[in-house]
């Protein structure tokens, strides 16, 4: 309102007392601090509109904060959305981008995620500041797996930086292989998401977070919708641990929420990221949760290769955790092996662990949302929890896959073609 000389006479000088007073948007950080991916596009509408107030761009952290969301993107430009029922189309906020940064990654982004509104029939939001045309010609990304790091902090008060997302990509095809890991679990809108796989993608979402689910009736009717501050752990593609203590106690007397704990470490820790020519992985780390440690090792084979993530985590000996998988739109399961079909084709999952066996029978998740198929691995040894799974594409399609004995190697076989992968000890 001030930029534009529309604000009331009577409240201009208290408006803009307040402005100079506050500096945000670029003026201070590139991103949104809580964790969700919809939100950074409010957040870069308001440093749009603080710009204009102060003349000021910040040039450096403007291209961060588109960097944030294209580096996210799904291959295909498709609605990407975490930690809220929500997945607005990158269409306008890319192309507002490509209008303030020139970066030719943005202009294509925006066409891709157009083409896919428009190819589902889906409205797009209206974007402030992109309405103006823009010159530049776009062209596909060209950046693979990344390691990205966020400022923390709160809004007013900016800290250090700190590993947010961890994004495994084969390509920028449509159909190629992605995989987005979450690192941290900060802000006030609770994204319980230390070290869980957010989005498993191929021309669809293979597995996902659950992100809708029934009103909670024990909430006032105001705060009940289930939405974003209230998306329990167990929806989530990753680790489950018992509440203890009070909590532990609570739950059994009370009824209220479930038998899992929901705040897990604040981050992750990132031991190890490498890319190469033929594969990119890493292994990250979160610790003392409940007594608990969960090691997690992804492994992307490019080329439409195998995405294999190991699982490991130890606790105390009487204690007994779960690991929980929320796969999309599968076909049938046979056993351990499940099987998808979408519109690039077919995948298969297959589920392995050392002891005890996976169920899809029932689920921790109790507010989970149609389409999806729940493979929950409970652990039958007390303190000690050990799971491999692998995704199956392309030509890996129906691939024998063997674990040896011992547990030490990973070997899949796909006619003359085979994979063998040195399994961690988790030591």
């Amino acid at each position: 309102l001030e930029a534009g000389g529309w604000a009331a006479p009577e409240l201009s000088a208290a408006n803009q007392d307040y402005l100079d007073r506050n500096r945000r948007g670029w003026t201070a950080r590139f991103r949104n601090t809580d964790d969700a991916f919809g939100y950074q596009f409010e957040w870069i509408t308001n440093a749009y509109f603080q710009s204009l107030y102060t003349g000021e761009t910040h040039s450096a952290n403007l291209d961060l904060s588109f960097d944030w969301l294209l580096l996210q993107a799904t291959p295909d430009g498709a609605p990407l959305g975490y930690n809220h029922p929500n997945q607005p189309s990158l269409a306008g906020i890319a192309y507002l981008g490509a209008r303030l940064d020139a970066d030719p990654s943005l202009p294509w982004l925006a066409v891709r995620a157009l083409e896919g509104a428009t190819a589902a029939g889906k409205p797009i939001a209206a974007q402030p500041g992109a309405e103006q045309a823009v010159s530049v010609v776009g062209r596909s990304p060209t950046i693979g797996s990344c390691l990205l790091y966020g400022d923390s902090g709160l809004p007013n008060q900016v800290g250090p930086l700190a590993p947010d997302k961890i994004v495994f990509r084969d390509g920028w095809r449509g159909d190629d292989t992605y995989l987005l890991l979450n690192l941290r679990f900060t802000g006030w809108h609770r994204y319980k998401a230390t070290n869980t796989i957010t989005l498993v993608y191929k021309g669809g979402a293979l597995a996902s977070d659950v992100l809708e689910g029934k009103p909670f009736d024990w909430l006032p009717e105001g705060r009940s919708v289930f939405r974003d501050k209230r998306i329990p752990r167990e929806n989530l593609n990753g680790l489950l641990v018992p509440r203890r203590g009070i909590d532990g106690v609570l739950y059994p007397l009370t009824g209220l929420g479930g038998s899992w704990a929901q705040d897990p470490p604040a981050y992750a820790k990132v031991e190890t990221f490498e890319t190469g020519e033929t594969l990119d992985w890493s292994h990250t780390q979160m610790l003392d949760w409940e007594g608990w440690q969960h090691d997690r090792w992804i492994y992307l084979y490019h080329q439409s290769g195998p995405l294999i993530i190991v699982d490991r985590a130890s606790g105390p000996e009487n204690s007994h955790a779960a690991l929980a998988w929320h796969l999309i739109g599968t076909d049938s399961a046979h056993d351990a092996r499940v099987e998808f079909q979408n519109d690039v084709g077919a995948t298969e999952v297959v589920l392995m662990a050392k002891e005890g066996s996976w169920s899809d029978q029932s689920s921790p998740a109790e507010t989970a949302g149609d389409g999806f198929q729940d493979m929950i691995y409970y652990s039958p040894t007390g303190g000690q929890l050990w799971t491999v799974t692998v995704f199956l594409m392309d030509e890996w399609l129906g691939a024998r896959v063997d674990i040896d004995r011992e547990w030490s190697n990973l070997g899949i076989v796909q006619g003359d073609a085979q994979i063998t992968l040195r399994l961690p000890d988790g030591e």
